[in-house]
């Protein structure tokens, strides 16, 4: 039986050991923004946007799985004189538990992302502006506005009904379109044309 668990060790060992620099790798690589976890099995189903979905069988949980596998394996036989049945059971509820873990934490992370995107509408509608880019006469072109909307500065494409709007000019906004926003110069009426 001890040469069993000798030779069992041994495979813990060789599955232990490529994980973990592997896992490390892995690691370093997310430190610095590469993303190398392109294969996966969804488990759950997702929606059109791709949201909603757990990745189960991923390389990074598969590394996960034979690393603790790997580690709790050398623990039961060394620490503990495990027979090969229990280290075996043992060190797989333990990969499972880990793959969980670490599944949940990066649905959990995916949940917190966002894409960044605003969409403007009415309520901009009188909101002070700051001319970025000068606004031609009478809706003949775009010109930039800066202005606050859900929380911080951005930046849109501005047109005037009126004269030409100089840079730096404080505006509000009197119309919302899809990607336009109309101005006037700030204490004026909206102009129109005739």
């Amino acid at each position: 039986m001890w040469e069993s668990v000798a030779g069992l060790e041994w495979v813990f060992w060789l599955l232990a050991v490529p994980a973990t620099v592997v896992f490390a790798i892995q690691a370093v690589l997310m430190l610095v923004g590469v993303t190398v976890d392109h294969s996966e099995f969804h488990l759950f189903g997702h929606d059109a946007a791709g949201h909603g979905y757990s990745p189960i069988f991923t390389v990074r949980n598969l590394v996960v799985f034979f690393m603790i596998f790997g580690w709790t394996g050398i623990a039961m036989v060394r620490e503990y004189h495990a027979g090969t049945a229990v280290a075996l059971a043992v060190s797989t509820l333990a990969g499972v538990f880990m793959m969980g873990v670490v599944t949940l934490m990066f649905y959990g992370i995916s949940k917190l992302s966002s894409s960044g995107n605003y969409t403007p509408d009415d309520s901009l509608v009188g909101q002070e502006a700051s001319v970025y880019l000068r606004i031609p006469a009478g809706r003949g072109g775009n010109g930039k506005i800066i202005v606050v909307a859900g929380g911080r500065k951005r930046e849109f494409l501005a047109q005037t009904h009126g004269e030409e709007i100089p840079t730096n000019t404080m505006v509000r906004i009197q119309e919302v379109h899809p990607g336009m926003m109309i101005v006037a110069v700030e204490g004026g009426a909206p102009q129109k044309p005739v």
